[in-house]
């Protein structure tokens, strides 16, 4: 509405001049490789149409203040799709992103820029940890769902030690690996997550997310995966829990438990 007022106010009005600072901000992006087209839109409004910024490089992109939907497309390379903004993010820094090349990116993974600068977290209580410098990283793009961690128990996940390598403790006790395994049952007295019974998961949530797993189980699953578990600096990065007014509201979370695995944007450049 005020870029619609700015074309029909006199040039010397000062009006919608004070106005522009508290409701907009001006960013540049810049697009590794350049020549890619940008687009944005607001966070929350996830049916409405893309507006088209114009090609990277791009200077003084003046946009709504708040968390926007962006998404950067080239030919030869897939499209993607970030969320970026949000009070923590320093206005003057260039909203950089770098697009990888068709096939080359890990499949259902997205890249986290860490650019090697130190990170620090922007937690309540994790203050007196010291920041530590990020690269950039891959992050999966969904929850792992239950039929791929069917896979893993159907695989012998729970039998076999190769893929537990964390170190046991409960109560203070280092436990040993199999009665710590011992542990890991469903509703049946089987291995698998608590929430599954006789070693499978409710009919038809194939594509729910999996839940009922300790984090050792998660970790074991990533070894499974030739994966790991993000640290509490990498999730932080890029789930930005400083964003969760915005985020939580379209989650895969029904009311009164976990939905289809919906499409994510898990990193919210801050």
């Amino acid at each position: 509405v005020a870029r619609q007022a700015y074309k029909y106010l006199p040039a010397n009005d000062l009006t919608l001049a004070g106005f522009w600072p508290r409701m907009s901000r001006t960013v540049s992006v810049q697009t590794s490789p350049p020549g890619a087209d940008v687009y944005f839109g607001d966070y929350s409004a996830t049916d409405s149409p893309w507006e088209y910024a114009g090609r990277s490089p791009i200077e003084r992109l003046r946009v709504p203040r708040g968390l926007l939907r962006w998404k950067f497309a080239k030919q030869g390379f897939p499209a993607i799709e970030r969320a970026i903004g949000g009070i923590y993010r320093d206005a003057s820094a260039p909203i950089a992103v770098t697009l990888d090349a068709e096939g080359s990116a890990p499949a259902g993974m997205v890249r986290v820029p860490g650019g090697g600068a130190p990170y620090a977290l922007v937690l309540p209580g994790f203050e007196h940890i010291e920041p530590v410098p990020l690269e950039d990283y891959w992050i999966d793009k969904y929850e792992v769902a239950n039929k791929q961690y069917k896979e893993f128990v159907d695989r012998g996940g729970y039998q076999k030690q190769e893929y537990w390598k964390e170190k046991f403790v409960r109560d203070g006790r280092t436990l040993t690996w199999q009665e710590a395994v011992a542990q890991f049952r469903d509703a049946a007295g089987r291995p698998g997550p608590a929430t599954w019974e006789l070693g499978d998961y409710p009919r038809g949530q194939d594509d729910y997310p999996v839940s009922g797993i300790s984090w050792y189980e998660a970790a074991a699953y990533a070894q499974f995966a030739g994966k790991s578990l993000p640290t509490i600096f990498h999730w932080n990065k890029a789930a930005a829990p400083g964003t969760a007014s915005a985020i939580v509201p379209l989650s895969n979370f029904a009311g009164q438990g976990p939905a289809r695995r919906l499409r994510l944007l898990l990193h919210v450049e801050q």
